[in-house]
């Protein structure tokens, strides 16, 4: 009812909508008034992105406020807001995620003649991906539906659910190289792989991750999310902080080492053992900049 309501007040301003397959509905985009529907809302989560110029937010007020809807509509949706996004359940002890994935999905370790296979093959191999990595994190790819020509890469919580998956468009004029699934990041990508007991690298993206190999958690961006900050509360701190681990998480203290430059040989004693001289480089993004901007958020997490 609230989103049959929200929908309704939405089309006075921005004009008939459809309710596409996950559920969100497609308008036309104010911003580049494209001749079709390229505007999709997430009444549920309240994202909002256009595909043809890209604007997009996180809010559907601030959407509203962009175009300059009437106060009266703008204060109806926040209302109904409120009450859809307000309805707090109890958190059981295990997250439940609202992900699958795609129905085109198409698994890479299965040999096939289709040609966006052999290309996506290519394409991870430039990567340096290989066979033992495919099958590891189950990788796969589309040839149809909206994640057509893209690489999927699932990722999975610590019972072996399905909590993300990244899909990469394997060729290299896409104007759009990653396509998200439609739910949030906050999340712990490739937590199956996470040995809590053991030094945590954080990196920026997955193909860094997978590079990586060992006990590494990709940001999905630059900062980690919530669900992230707090598994490192409750089980110990990353590695990037030092002289916490053992302690209570209400005597923690963050004491943030410099991170290697850009170019080192190693990420830490324990990345050395049985790498090649390749693997044990870090990449681009393993940056001073990143580590300070994800050291000074765990800090403020744990002051």
């Amino acid at each position: 009812m609230y989103k049959y309501e929200l929908v309704k007040l939405l089309e006075k301003v921005l004009y008939p909508s459809y309710e596409m397959k996950g559920g969100e509905h497609a308008f036309h985009c104010p911003f580049c008034n494209h001749h079709k529907k390229k505007l999709q809302v997430n009444f549920e989560t309240q994202k909002w992105h256009c595909w043809v110029c890209n604007a997009g937010g996180h809010k559907i007020g601030i959407l509203l406020r962009k175009i300059n809807a009437p106060k009266q509509i703008i204060s109806e949706v926040l209302k109904l807001l409120g009450d859809y996004k307000g309805v707090k359940h109890e958190k059981d002890e295990k997250t439940e995620y609202n992900v699958s994935l795609p129905q085109c999905y198409q698994p890479l370790w299965k040999p096939s003649k289709d040609p966006l296979y052999t290309n996506a093959i290519s394409y991870l191999k430039r990567r340096g991906i290989g066979g033992i990595d495919i099958l590891r994190y189950s990788m796969g790819y589309c040839s149809s539906n909206g994640y057509a020509n893209r690489i999927i890469i699932p990722s999975y919580d610590a019972d072996g659910k399905l909590n993300y998956f990244i899909a990469r468009d394997m060729f290299p004029n896409s104007k759009l190289k990653y396509k998200n699934p439609p739910m949030s990041k906050d999340t712990v990508c490739f937590e199956m792989f996470v040995n809590w007991n053991e030094p945590i690298v954080l990196c920026e993206g997955v193909f860094d991750a997978i590079a990586i190999r060992r006990n590494v958690i990709p940001l999905l961006g630059k900062f980690p999310s919530k669900t992230l900050v707090t598994r490192l509360v409750e089980k110990k701190v990353s590695s990037l902080c030092e002289g916490v681990i053992g302690k209570p998480a209400a005597t923690q203290t963050c004491t943030v080492t410099p991170p290697p430059p850009v170019g080192a040989q190693t990420i830490g004693e324990h990345l050395d053992a049985g790498l090649t001289d390749t693997e044990k480089t870090t990449k681009d993004s393993w940056t001073v900049t990143l580590i300070s901007k994800i050291a000074g958020i765990l800090k403020s997490w744990f002051s």
